[in-house]
């Protein structure tokens, strides 16, 4: 936070909008964009992240945001950690970039706006200091190359990853112009100051299709193989995972994170309630932790009324499966959280019906449910509900739906609000076929506006939520298209992290 502003303040201040998450992170106050720089560092987590301090005020240059935590749970906002210098090469905002242990101190690297990428370091334990390399930007500007980068070391050597952000993602024609595919270019250095361009890492153009770029990519060893996650601009977070050797990374299998494409409508993206900017690193037990950035599902200026925006995903613990795609779960520190259970075991959902949980109700929540599909053709849950069962013209409900005949995972937001403030209304159907005899099992954690969804360790899709009616907070297991069964539905009221 800057010097004049106090965060715990701030966050009071905001806590009496309904829509402020309870247990997510999100910025004191003021704009949140993409992670940064995530690493464990001497005992914690530290997240970075791009934070405009003047965004409700008219906007300004981001800077580097800064919290950290010893649980993965509660966060402690520290000082903004790197800041742009009126008149220096990153005048104009220190854009998104990525740390890494250089060897008893840690680097950061970050993209300064229209001048290149540059290097940053601290020693200190709590990461709060930070000097900028003099010979800064050590990797000058190119349009064509040079963007949010990512920094990795290997055996006392440093590599950085540069995706191509293509001006298509800009809304300038650079299909025509770059051929429309994503691409991420590597360097090398032994010393932060001089380095060696490689050439190009990979090639996208597979899995993913013309005018996607490689926005804010991060690269790692996963298993047996490596995962690249990256961004793009016209279709929001996703990942590839592949084989890596003489700097060439050759992806293998890809999936994504996001499932709403914006073309070059950048303006959409920002106000899609939806999911982009993934970004990893690995805790002291080895595990590879990833939180992303959700966007708001408002307009700008609703955005910039309410004196915040944007909100961090819950850290996902990832690792790969057998088939190349990434097992997702949430962290299991966040089951401190927990308060309040109440369980519900072996209810029968009668076909074309919706089962109201009984003495369940609020809008920070965790449900664990099995459910066990039968002959039903869709079967899921509904969160954020108003009193009425039927549909009816004044009611709200957000509905989770597995659809077994499309084989598809889906957060629908038609009826999810009332109030046209809710722009973000396309839905999230991420692809997810259950094995034959294979039961459901989901995770939901529903926290003011925003919604994620775990199923079966393998899929999770995310949505932004803002219901109108103070009374939606009922929760419904319901079947279509056939009976199903619930042998274990299990609901806590999730804690706050933040002042109440």
């Amino acid at each position: 936070m800057p010097e004049d502003r106090d965060p715990a303040a701030e966050r009071l201040r905001l806590s009496g909008d309904p829509h402020r998450p309870a247990y997510h992170f999100c910025a004191p106050s003021e704009w949140l964009n993409d992670p940064n720089g995530t690493i464990f560092w001497r005992g914690r987590h530290h997240l970075f992240y791009q934070y405009n301090p003047e965004f409700s005020a008219g906007g300004g240059p981001v800077h580097w945001g800064h919290a950290c935590s010893e649980d993965l749970v509660h966060w402690t906002d520290l000082p903004v950690a790197i800041s742009p210098e009126p008149g220096t090469y990153d005048e104009h905002g220190i854009w998104s970039g990525s740390c890494c242990d250089a060897g008893g101190y840690v680097a950061a690297i970050y993209h300064a706006h229209q001048s290149g990428n540059a290097i940053a370091v601290s020693k200190d334990d709590l990461l709060l200091t930070w000097a900028k390399h003099p010979a800064n930007p050590v990797i000058p500007p190119d349009p064509a190359r040079i963007y949010d980068p990512c920094i990795w070391r290997e055996g006392g050597v440093f590599y950085s990853l540069s995706g191509r952000i293509t001006a298509a993602s800009l809304g300038d024609g650079g299909d025509v112009r770059f051929g429309g595919n994503d691409v991420a270019y590597l360097f090398r250095s032994v010393d932060l100051k001089h380095w060696t361009d490689l050439g190009a890492f990979y090639t996208g153009g597979e899995f993913t299709e013309p005018g996607e770029d490689c926005a804010v990519p991060d690269f790692f060893a996963l298993g047996d193989r490596h995962c690249l996650l990256f961004a793009a601009h016209s279709a929001g977070g996703q990942y590839y995972t592949g084989t890596y050797a003489d700097n060439r990374f050759t992806p293998t299998a890809h999936s994504r994170f996001n499932f709403n494409k914006y073309g070059t409508d950048l303006g959409h993206l920002v106000t899609s309630g939806d999911l982009n900017a993934p970004i990893s690193w690995l805790d002291d037990a080895g595990r590879r932790i990833m939180i992303c950035w959700v966007t708001e599902g408002k307009s700008w200026d609703r955005q910039r009324l309410q004196g915040w925006a944007g909100v961090m995903t819950l850290p996902r613990v990832i690792s790969a499966a057998p088939d190349g795609m990434l097992l997702i779960s949430p962290a299991p520190e966040l089951e401190a959280l927990r308060r309040d259970p109440v369980h519900f075991s072996d209810l029968s959902i009668g076909s074309d019906s919706s089962y109201p949980l009984p003495s369940v109700s609020g809008d920070s929540l965790e449900i664990a449910a099995t459910i066990d599909p039968g002959d039903a053709a869709h079967v899921g849950l509904k969160v954020r509900c108003s009193p009425q069962r039927a549909c009816a013209p004044g009611d709200e409900q957000t509905v989770v739906t597995v659809d077994r005949e499309q084989g598809t995972l889906r957060i629908d937001v038609d009826r999810a609000s009332l109030s046209e403030e809710m722009v973000g209304r396309d839905p999230q159907v991420a692809p997810f076929v259950l094995a034959d005899g294979e039961p459901l099992t989901l995770r939901v954690f529903v926290d003011h506006s925003i919604l994620e969804v775990y199923a079966n360790g393998r899929q999770c899709v995310t949505k932004r939520i803002y219901p109108a009616r103070a009374d939606s907070l009922g929760v419904q297991v319901f079947a279509s298209g056939g009976a199903a069964t619930a042998p274990s539905i299990d609901v806590w009221r999730l804690a706050s992290i933040w002042p109440a």
